[in-house]
């Protein structure tokens, strides 16, 4: 986990370093709270529709429970009446409950842990998957190109890894993602120059 002022690492990426002779880290990048704040905020306002949407359904049962019991209107019409504020309420509560569930308990944990630490050999790319976390060195003398798709866009990083082309896309999402590409860029140029 990276904080502004001192880096430090998971266990997963010390490991991954020594495992793979990265050296030591030098720079750390992490997604932006700005970013994360976003998905936290969506699913508050989720969490909100679904509370509605509950309290819509018990406001048209008892609604309908009272016209029945004052025999207001006909019994088709509360029937009808009742179906319809019914289905509406679990079209809204159910997907929004889902989602903000989603959210919650799956997307932005994995916001929260992604992280690139970059070394003196090479990086690691870090990013938390549904059951698993997922560490991935890249040395250096791996990588084949680097570049960022438009000013705000992804980072394509193109290395070879046991004689097979891979792509590595790094998400815009990340701060300081023109100081990223631009250290990466470095030490790809300062590899390759030195051999």
């Amino acid at each position: 986990m990276v904080q502004e002022n001192q880096m430090s690492l998971w266990p997963e990426d010390e490991q991954a370093i020594i495992a793979s002779n990265l050296g030591s880290p030098f720079a750390a990048y992490r997604i932006s709270r700005r970013y994360i704040q976003l998905y936290s905020w969506g699913t508050y306002i989720l969490i909100f529709m679904a509370v509605i949407a509950f309290i819509l359904f018990f406001l048209i049962i008892f609604k309908a429970w009272y016209e029945a019991s004052m025999k207001v209107n006909e019994y088709e019409d509360i029937y009808l009446r009742i179906s319809s504020g019914v289905t509406n309420s679990i079209v809204t509560f159910v997907p929004a409950s889902l989602f903000a569930c989603y959210f919650r308990l799956v997307f932005i944990p994995q916001l929260k842990y992604n992280h690139i630490v970059l070394c003196e050999s090479g990086l690691i790319y870090a990013e938390k998957k549904l059951r698993a976390n997922s560490v991935q060195a890249i040395h250096w003398r791996d990588i084949q190109g680097v570049a960022q798709q438009g000013k705000y866009g992804n980072v394509v990083l193109s290395y070879m890894q046991d004689s097979n082309f891979e792509t590595l896309i790094i998400s815009g999402a990340f701060e300081q993602l023109d100081d990223l590409l631009e250290n990466v860029s470095q030490k790809m140029l300062e590899y390759k120059e030195s051999n």
